[in-house]
């Protein structure tokens, strides 16, 4: 037994210790590392990098002549050595932990962070080497509304203001100013779902994998798909019935739907100024050639939407069979898409196979890409910062690949040479596109970089081929919203030097830096629960909700029909509101 810690640790196994002590340096299976865990007496179990015997993770600099040995990863051979500096250090004799500079989300012992820099599994991820890195492009987009200091404070060295930072008057004068300004300004340009509805007990599917079956004749996911798809996995009673509110909202928008129960009708009877944003014209329905989820997380929303799309493909396979069958094949592989479900119609408006592509700047575990690799309609990960993205050129480089530039995956000279080109040279030719752009709880100011990623549809329709005519974006985290990241809800006028005053349009109500810092802290009174009065409660649901009209009017700005939707009940989620915007077009209208 050796001894490492005060702890007993079993000497390897007898036939292990031999080969390594007769010199067999290699994994006696060439696929996998041949880094050696003592800890655990194996070899690593992680698929060797290309060229190497060893695994990205392992395949830092150290004598290729010793045996590879873990002991937390400094080892090189042989025992654990306690007498190690950075063992002392890790085991607490002053040695601090510092952030990775890669990653900051992971830390390590500074004693070891020229090693770590080296094999930090998060090196596959550098987004600064990507094509369409553009270091943020889509942040600071409310300069003119903020000091100059707090727009080069990029690492957040200036403290934030808080409510806590008003006097007692002066934020009661501010709540009574967000009472005002919700109910003249907010209030009476919110649609509520119809079928916001309570659920009854019989609206329960069977088995508890789907928590809703909304009032309204769109059905849940456990209706839709009532047979089991490749990778079905279980729909979560909170997330699963927000999944089909927000995608009932697609389906209206997509369908540019005239029900009485579809959002549009709700949002066509609000105020005349609103109501008239409609055109005359009967619209026509939006077809929808691809999805982009930002802030996807997990990517539970473009699964359940994978589900549906799977689903219709079944369909139409069984459909196809049957036509065989009785002698109709050329009519029935003529258009295979023809029939989708008629639970959700608004998929025959859409491709039948369209690519959905999700974007996070992290990580995750259990995501649902894995459950969908392998299927028809797989989703395609993008790893970066959405205030880094330069979407035109994501679309050129990664997205819509241009087909007389061919890709081959891990070519870094390629990669550089595709960068150093001019977007010109990549243009797309080919039929245009359009791509609906969702997000489930986009966090804080992450939604105004989604919605900055807007304003190169120029760029987008001319180089890409692609327009994003439709956009439906869950909110939340307003506590995390900046007011130099907010896009500017109207035009603004050259000015001095002075921050140029946040005005809500259409109205007298102004906000200056300090009032929208106390805007967004209080906000954060929405979700406390029981921490704090009803009546504040109500008042941090009312600060979201200005924050969020905010963005409806820079929408509009845009061209876009917009506002906000109350898509599902405050007990399935605090957070149950969303901004739906679409670019509408008449039937006889040409195609933009």
């Amino acid at each position: 037994m050796s001894h490492h810690d005060g702890m007993a640790v079993p000497e390897a196994p007898a036939h292990k210790l031999a080969k390594l002590e007769g010199g067999s340096l290699r994994n006696p299976d060439p696929t996998y590392c041949s880094y050696y865990v003592s800890r655990k007496h194996r070899f690593c179990r992680t698929e060797c990098k290309p060229g190497s015997l060893y695994c990205c993770t392992h395949n830092g600099t150290g004598d290729s002549g010793a045996v590879r040995r873990s002991d937390d990863g400094e080892s090189s051979s042989g025992a654990h050595d306690n007498s190690s500096p950075e063992l002392k250090g890790a085991s607490g004799t002053g040695d601090v932990r510092v952030p990775c500079p890669i990653n900051p989300n992971h830390t390590v012992y500074a004693s070891r962070l020229a090693k770590h820099v080296r094999v930090c599994p998060d090196l596959r991820f550098v987004t600064t080497q990507l094509p369409y890195f553009s270091e943020n492009k889509h942040a600071n987009k409310g300069a003119a509304f903020v000091t100059p200091a707090l727009v080069g404070d990029t690492e957040g060295t200036t403290a934030r203001r808080t409510h806590r930072d008003l006097s007692q008057d002066d934020l009661a004068r501010l709540m009574r100013k967000v009472m005002d300004c919700y109910r003249s300004c907010v209030e009476p340009e919110i649609v509520v779902m119809p079928s916001c509805a309570m659920p009854t007990p019989t609206d329960v599917a069977p088995g508890g994998e789907d928590g809703v079956a909304f009032t309204s004749s769109y059905p849940s996911f456990s209706e839709a798909c009532p047979e089991p798809l490749h990778h079905p996995g279980s729909v979560s009673q909170k997330h699963g019935p927000q999944h089909t509110a927000l995608l009932r909202c697609l389906s209206d928008v997509v369908l540019q739907s005239c029900a009485a129960d579809s959002i549009l009708t709700q949002y066509s009877k609000l105020t005349p100024s609103v109501g008239a944003r409609f055109p005359e014209a009967t619209p026509k329905p939006i077809h929808v050639d691809g999805f982009l989820e930002f802030g996807a997380g997990k990517g539970g929303l473009s699964v359940a939407l994978q589900q549906l799309i799977m689903h219709r493909l079944l369909e139409s396979s069984a459909v196809a069979a049957k036509s065989e069958v009785a002698g109709f094949t050329e009519h029935a592989t003529s258009e295979p898409s023809s029939a989708p479900p008629s639970s959700w119609p608004f998929l025959k408006e859409v491709a039948a196979q369209p690519p959905l592509v999700v974007l996070d700047m992290d990580g995750f575990r259990r995501k649902g890409d894995a459950r969908v690799r392998h299927s028809a309609v797989p989703l395609r990960r993008l790893r970066i910062d959405i205030k880094d993205v330069g979407l035109t050129q994501a679309f050129l480089e990664d997205i819509r690949p241009s087909s007389s530039s061919e890709k081959t995956t891990g070519d870094a000279a390629a990669a550089v040479e595709k960068a150093a080109c001019t977007p010109s040279d990549h243009n797309i030719e080919g039929p245009m596109e359009n791509w609906a752009v969702l997000g489930k709880h986009l966090c804080g100011a992450c939604t105004d970089f989604a919605l900055s990623c807007l304003t190169e549809s120029p760029s987008l329709s001319h180089e890409a081929q692609v327009r994003l005519p439709i956009v439906i974006i869950a909110t939340c985290c307003h506590h995390r919203c900046e007011l130099r990241h907010l896009n500017p809800p109207e035009t603004l006028e050259g000015g001095g030097g002075a921050p140029a005053v946040l005005m809500m349009p259409g109205s007298d109500f102004a906000w200056s830096q300090d009032e929208f810092a106390a805007l967004t802290s209080m906000s954060s009174w929405a979700v406390c629960g029981g921490f704090v009065s009803e009546d504040r409660r109500l008042i941090g649901r009312q600060c979201k909700r200005i924050i969020d009209q905010l963005r409806v009017h820079f929408l509009r700005l845009l061209g876009y029909a917009a506002f906000q939707c109350q898509y599902t009940t405050r007990d399935i989620t605090e957070e149950n509101v969303c901004i739906v915007a679409f670019h509408q077009q008449s039937r006889d209208a040409p195609s933009l």
